[in-house]
């Protein structure tokens, strides 16, 4: 009974086996069929195939056969004999899976029965070896392994969404080497991404325009700050040059001819001559020994035209010292004097941030110690020079229209003593630090003007120092080591109204110690 029973399962076995075989050979064929169509093309899998392809355990089975039916209704092994079933189907689609990878890695479209069928024996020889022990078939468990019957009805199916699957995850390779391979971008290309262009979002649109924006504004202010710092070093370095020869000032005392003497004719001198020969317009030359104040002083029909001017004829920020042209400064036509000096010499320039032209006068107001290092100023001329102590530096408002105003760059020369002390006096009363400089009628006075920022940067601000000739034979620096700070200035009124604590005390004014005293017709009276 044992034989005849053995028998039949090995009919059995042998019978499912050749079905199986078959139906590989007929999944093989139509794969093959499918590569050869179109390798490249992609299938797309219906959900019913990507179910069975992601979970091959739950695939619709083939009807068993009635002597499966009835193993299934008798044994109790028949669950032992399905899972095997169903882990042979799995098994089956894998391999085909791996297979048909391999062959379109190869580019070679060919998958053979026998080369699936050769691992799937393989398969079943090592389930049968760990899952029965003796001729019976029994495993160690006491079960029953029966091999599979039939492969499902859908294994094609899965086949083809597997090899969808497959073609896809190779296209989408292709297309990131293809991504790859593309060659770079062009600089005119790359510029062109950084505009906005038909099919950018809002954003990215907005995105753009501020990026080009802030670039733009970047290079023009860094272009302005550049012509700035960069314009200012080559104009001092061009003065430098200028004045490379110049001999330090040293105090001389102008000749005055007798009118019965024979006329002298007068001639530049040496260092001077140098100077007028790359500007005629050139007045003189000042340097405050310790600064930055060294420069040629030019001289013109128009007050305006060395604002901007270099001695060179050449553009620039920084532009010139100049004098004002009413003033009378050994003013010399064809070797003779033809007028004699002003009073008041007045000079203009810019208050530079980096301490050129007039910027380093600044340094007056904003350090005790400034004035007692720096109080004397050199002045030369083209045929002489002359020393000047300082004796009054302050603030004006150049629109001052007030009771405080002080037009002080509009007065060349004195009418008497009277108007010469009510000048110097009215300094005096507004200067920011106090000395022991004295002042006698027939003192010749220099004045040098430049802008402040105190009402604002381009307001009407401007800041004075006031200097007086040395006399012949005198100290320069007598009266100028013990100065302390005003206690009572005189501002202008545009001071006042954003200082409103702050008062002037014309009773508390010292004056300088010369104004007239009474008549001497009155004084004979009285006797």
């Amino acid at each position: 009974m044992i034989d005849e029973k053995k028998q039949h399962d090995d009919s059995d076995e042998s019978a499912a086996r050749a079905r199986k075989i078959k139906e590989i050979k007929e999944a093989v064929r139509r794969k093959n069929e499918q590569f050869s169509a179109d390798s490249n093309v992609k299938s797309e899998a219906s959900p019913e195939t990507a179910e069975s392809s992601t979970a091959p355990a739950e695939t619709v089975k083939s009807e068993p056969s009635e002597s499966t039916e009835n193993v299934q209704a008798e044994t109790p092994e028949a669950a032992t004999e399905n899972s095997f079933g169903e882990d042979w189907e799995k098994s089956l689609a894998d391999k085909i899976s791996r297979h048909s990878g391999a062959v379109r890695k190869k580019k070679n479209p060919t998958v053979t029965a026998e080369s699936i069928l050769a691992e799937l024996d393989g398969l079943a020889e090592t389930g049968n070896a760990q899952g029965t022990d003796g001729a019976d078939g029994q495993n160690i468990s006491g079960n029953i392994i029966a091999q599979p019957e039939a492969v499902p009805e859908t294994a094609p199916e899965e086949i083809q969404a597997e090899a969808a699957a497959v073609s896809e995850k190779s296209e989408k390779s292709a297309s990131k080497k293809k991504k790859k391979s593309k060659k770079k971008k062009t600089l005119k290309q790359s510029l062109r991404e950084l505009f906005p262009e038909k099919g950018d979002s809002k954003g990215e649109c907005v995105r753009k325009i501020v990026f080009l924006v802030s670039c733009a504004a970047i290079i023009v202010f860094g272009s302005i700050v550049g012509e700035y710092y960069i314009g200012n070093w080559l104009t001092q370095r061009a003065y430098e040059e200028v004045l490379v020869d110049y001999p330090e000032p040293v105090i001389t005392k102008p000749t005055v001819t007798a009118p019965t003497e024979p006329e002298i004719l007068l001639t530049p001198m040496p260092e001077a001559q140098k100077l007028l020969n790359i500007n005629s317009e050139v007045a003189g030359v000042i340097d405050i020994p310790g600064t930055n104040v060294n420069y040629p002083v030019m001289q013109s029909d128009d007050l305006e035209k060395y604002l901007n001017l270099t001695i060179m004829g050449k553009e620039a920020r920084a532009g010139s010292l100049f004098l004002d042209y009413r003033n009378n400064f050994d003013r010399v036509v064809d070797g003779k004097l033809v007028a004699e000096n002003s009073d008041i010499q007045i000079i203009y320039g810019h208050n530079m941030a980096n301490g050129m032209m007039f910027g380093d006068l600044k340094n007056y107001k904003n350090y005790d110690y400034y004035y007692g290092e720096h109080p004397v100023i050199n002045l030369n001329s083209n045929y002489y020079c002359y020393t000047y102590k300082i004796f009054a530096f302050f603030i004006l408002d150049a629109k001052d229209k007030t009771d405080t105003a002080f037009d002080c760059w509009n007065k060349f020369d004195f009418d008497n003593e009277e108007d010469f002390f009510n000048y110097v006096n009215e300094a005096k009363r507004r200067t920011l630090r106090t000395n022991d400089v004295d002042m006698k009628y027939g003192d010749k006075l220099l004045v040098l003007s430049t802008c402040n920022t105190i009402f604002g940067q381009d307001g009407p601000g401007r800041f004075i120092v006031m200097a007086r000739l040395v006399r012949e034979g005198e100290d320069p620096y007598e009266g100028t080591q013990n100065s302390q700070a005003n206690p009572n200035i005189k501002w202008p009124s545009l001071y006042y109204d954003y200082n409103s604590n702050q008062k002037y005390d014309p009773e508390a004014f010292v004056p300088y110690n010369a104004a007239p005293e009474e008549t001497t017709e009155n004084t004979e009276e009285l006797g």
